[in-house]
């Protein structure tokens, strides 16, 4: 793996389990097992970092839910369902639900609070393509009487409430979206 690889890699690691605010040039440098000076070589500033891997991680997510939509059949059920639409938003990676929810959540508050932050594509245009493309899928697996927005709102609501209650936000997630998709069977 080359360096740059390995930045990315471990800052979007750190984002995911740790937040935002973890991602320094010299804590990035650490678990990527690089001189610091390579951040600052291959990504300008930590805004600059950050906003490549918040555009990796769409791109990810992009590719599967495009690829779910391709896949999915009008037989699909609510479980198959909340998995593809879970397994989307985690890159495959469901035990890290509620680090990416939270990462969406800091990534919308860094770009809000920054005046400088030239991100090419906000946390709002983010939501709004993911949303675009789950009504896609779920247009695709002929479920008309749900969106996209609404699960995206029961997966945030879920890991929120799990996380408060010391419960596994995957399985409280994922329960809350079946029970949104099986109503609408």
């Amino acid at each position: 793996m080359d360096k740059r690889s390995a930045i990315l890699q471990a800052a979007t690691r750190l984002m995911v389990t740790e937040g935002l605010k973890k991602v320094t040039h010299r804590h990035v440098a650490a678990v990527a097992g690089v001189p610091v000076g390579s951040i600052g070589y291959y990504y300008s500033s930590r805004e600059r970092l950050i906003e490549v891997c918040l555009a990796e991680i769409q791109s990810q997510r992009v590719s599967l839910l495009a690829r779910g939509t391709a896949a999915v059949s009008g037989d699909a059920t609510a479980e198959e369902l909340a998995d593809l639409f879970i397994d989307s938003l985690t890159l495959r990676n469901p035990a890290d639900l509620g680090g990416y929810v939270l990462l969406s959540i800091d990534a919308a508050r860094e770009e809000h609070d920054s005046a400088a932050s030239g991100a090419s594509a906000t946390a709002q245009t983010r939501v709004a393509e993911l949303v675009e493309l789950g009504d896609e899928l779920l247009a695709a697996a002929q479920r008309p009487g749900v969106n996209a927005r609404r699960l995206l709102e029961v997966v945030i609501g879920a890991v929120i409430v799990s996380s408060h209650l010391g419960e596994d936000p995957r399985a409280t997630a994922r329960a809350a979206l079946v029970d949104a998709l099986g109503a609408h069977a």
